[in-house]
């Protein structure tokens, strides 16, 4: 994993040094789906950070940041008819580092939006995180999963000036075991 980064990285330094760079953020909603349970899917929110490259007209290179969190809503289990036994509380925390290809179909502007796909390659961290809290103990378990993870993504950018551009963009992502994510988010980015 390690010599990944490290060939990605360098690939990053010595390509910007030929292209235009910019940075940005991303904001949104996540949608999480356990692929080993029977539960509903379970919305999350995410915040990324990225850096990327214009090589050529159509195709950006970027790495990639981002962090996910799902939280499910407190599980009461119930001793009798009206006494509280127990509460369950179960999260999620995700955070991914990728490398995306983005290319710009450019022939389909309109009025200074562009629309793109992309596909990015990387690593992801999941923490699962369970308690079980009685009146007087309080019972946790932590699970920790590691590995590689890809996502698919499309959307729309428009460019705001020659500076400034923003994106609303959906990304399918599979980081984890037995977990898929649909998200929608916000982009917003700077030239330099």
């Amino acid at each position: 994993m390690r010599l990944f980064i490290f060939t990605v990285l360098s690939f990053f330094v010595v390509s910007c040094l030929y292209s235009e760079q910019y940075v940005g953020m991303n904001l949104g909603t996540n949608t999480m789906i356990l692929t080993n349970e029977k539960h509903n899917p379970k919305s999350g929110w995410l915040a990324s950070c990225f850096f990327g490259y214009k090589s050529s007209e159509n195709i950006r290179m970027e790495i990639f940041f981002s962090y996910l969190r799902n939280e499910f809503k407190t599980k009461y289990n119930l001793e009798g008819k009206d006494t509280i036994k127990s509460k369950e509380y179960r999260t999620f925390n995700r955070m991914a580092y990728m490398a995306n290809v983005i290319y710009d179909l450019s022939k389909l502007s309109v009025q200074e939006i562009t629309p793109y796909v992309g596909f990015g390659l990387g690593y992801c961290k999941t923490t699962e995180k369970n308690k079980i809290k009685y009146d007087q103990e309080v019972e946790k378990d932590q699970f920790r999963d590691g590995r590689i993870a890809y996502q698919g993504m499309v959307g729309i950018r428009h460019s705001i000036d020659e500076i400034y551009s923003a994106s609303l963009e959906y990304k399918y992502f599979i980081g984890s075991s037995h977990i898929k994510d649909h998200s929608v988010g916000i982009n917003f980015a700077k030239n330099f």
